[in-house]
């Protein structure tokens, strides 16, 4: 049995505060992946929300390792993989949320700049 990634009753309203900034950006849209809200521009994936954390998917070296000094964040793993790109920002609640908006907002941009090719 999979492990659940994401709990709606307690990541819903990070959800919502989350989308109220993130769906504002051109071209975004919403999915589920493995059962996680997750974040798209035109068809590539720039952010996803997870039980307690934020994965920010297409950030350069530097900006992974300001997340990871500033916010304490750390690869993304899934079982035995390990997604050295991804960082993983771990959230208590939606005041957590604005120092992250300018990360989220470059990952969209390069996620954008390549599904625009």
């Amino acid at each position: 049995m999979r492990m659940k990634l994401y709990h709606e009753e307690r990541m819903d309203p990070i959800r919502e505060a989350f989308e109220a900034d993130v769906l504002l950006f051109p071209e975004v849209n919403a999915r589920k992946m493995m059962g996680c809200p997750c974040y798209m521009a035109g068809n590539k994936m720039f952010a996803t929300i997870m039980d307690d954390a934020i994965v920010i998917t297409k950030l350069d070296d530097a900006d992974r390792e300001r997340l990871e000094a500033d916010f304490g964040a750390g690869p993304f793993t899934h079982g035995t993989k390990v997604m050295g790109s991804w960082s993983k920002v771990p959230v208590e609640g939606e005041g957590d949320l604005a120092p992250l908006l300018p990360y989220v907002k470059r990952s969209y941009e390069a996620a954008l700049k390549e599904y625009e090719g």
